[in-house]
């Protein structure tokens, strides 16, 4: 599906939380990491602390940049058995909202209704307007002449 089994440049520690998320979300990891690596370079490049601080409440916050609503609302669907990791600077809370949020599970988002594929008509992946589509399919495009930070301006949030 993608040239390789991580978004270039995925440092290790991102590599675990993405893999501990899917594993306790019970999603296929090949289908996945990958998006999910590349959601978190391009919303926060990799900072799970992204906004905790600031006083304006409506800024999305942590790795995935997701709102707080989010978690408010992950405790009321019943989602808290995976969200009793921590702060919401928990990398692996952050995938696992984001996997949340683009598999609809949250009632406060619409969400995707699962990952798709990126040729496919269903899902985040196969979508131009949101979501880290656009950036993978330059990646599978072309493996030899990728460049993350060149592809940055094809990412448009999710």
């Amino acid at each position: 599906m993608f040239p390789e089994q991580h978004f270039p440049g995925t440092p290790p520690w991102v590599r675990c939380a993405v893999d501990d998320a899917i594993a306790r979300a019970g999603v296929n990891a090949e289908k996945w990491r990958v998006p999910l690596e590349a959601i978190g370079f391009y919303e926060s490049t990799y900072n799970p602390a992204a906004n905790l601080c600031d006083e304006d409440k409506t800024l999305p916050i942590g790795i995935c940049q997701q709102g707080r609503s989010f978690y408010i609302d992950a405790k009321q669907v019943d989602l808290g058995a995976h969200f009793g990791l921590g702060g919401f600077a928990d990398p692996v809370r952050s995938f696992l909202m984001a996997i949340s949020h683009i598999d609809s599970r949250l009632t406060v988002s619409g969400g995707y209704g699962g990952i798709g594929t990126l040729d496919g008509k269903v899902g985040l992946l196969p979508r131009t307007d949101r979501g880290p589509g656009n950036v993978l399919r330059l990646w599978v495009g072309d493996p030899t002449k990728f460049n993350r930070e060149t592809a940055r301006p094809a990412y448009r949030g999710y």
